[in-house]
C-alpha cells in the first residue's frame, strides 16, 4: 500500500508540476517545469523532439532500470 501510494504522488508531482510553477520562482521554478512530464509530452505531441526531452525520458528509463536491478539483486522484496 505504502508503494502505491508513494508511486501516486509521484506520478501527480510529475504530471502537475508545471502548474505549480506560477507559484514559485527563480530557480525552483524552472525546476518545477523541468520536471514537469506534461511540458516534455507537449513537445513530442506537436512534432518538436528536443534534445532535453529525449534526455528526460532516457533518465528516467536508466533510473528505473538501474533501481529495478538494485531491488532484484539485493532481494529487496523478501
Amino acid at each position: 500500500i505504502v508503494a502505491a501510494l508513494v508511486t501516486y504522488f509521484l506520478i501527480f508531482f510529475l504530471y502537475f508540476s508545471s502548474t505549480f510553477e506560477e507559484y514559485a520562482n527563480g530557480s525552483f521554478a524552472s525546476f518545477l517545469k523541468y520536471m514537469s512530464s506534461l511540458s516534455h509530452a507537449e513537445n513530442f505531441a506537436v512534432g518538436i523532439i528536443m534534445l532535453e526531452d529525449v534526455v528526460y525520458y532516457v533518465s528516467g528509463i536508466v533510473i528505473s532500470i538501474l533501481l529495478t536491478r538494485l531491488v532484484i539483486k539485493n532481494k529487496l522484496w523478501i
